[in-house]
Parts: structure tokens; sequence; C-alpha cells
């Protein structure tokens, strides 16, 4: 709860990204949720393609490879 709660209030979905300061938004870049919000306020509310949202899916299959990785060798880890 400690880190899902301020991920979740700083991914834009309740207040403007554009409204943080600047040393948020650079942090905020490396979490998918900032991007999974982008990407659902583009297709939902502006009806946009995937000529448009592509940087946003991009971003959230790097996100998460690394994470996957991560915990794939640490998983890996525990039976070594």
């Amino acid at each position: 709860m400690p880190i899902i709660v301020p991920i979740a209030m700083l991914s834009g979905g309740t207040s403007p990204f554009e409204s943080m300061p600047r040393f948020l938004q650079i942090i905020m870049q490396f979490a998918p949720t900032t991007h999974y919000m982008e990407f659902c306020s583009r297709v939902l509310i502006r009806g946009a393609g995937i000529d448009v949202v592509w940087p946003q899916l991009l971003a959230m299959a790097v996100i998460g490879t690394v994470l996957f990785i991560g915990a794939m060798m640490r998983f890996r880890a525990t039976f070594q």
C-alpha cells in the first residue's frame, strides 16, 4: 500500500500530469501506470488510433520486460 497509492496518485489519473513538478514527471516516466493513463485518455476520450498511441505501448512493453526479467532473475536466485 505505501508504494501503490503514491504511484496511482502520481500517474496522472487523479491530477493532470503536466501540473506536477518537473522532477516528478521525470521519475514517473519509469512507472507503467503513467503511460497506461496516457494511453487510456488518448484512446477513450480522443479516439486516437495506433499511429498516435504507439509510444505509450512501446514504453509499457519495455518497462514490463525489464521488470519481468528482474523478477525472473530474483526468483531464480532464491533456488541457488
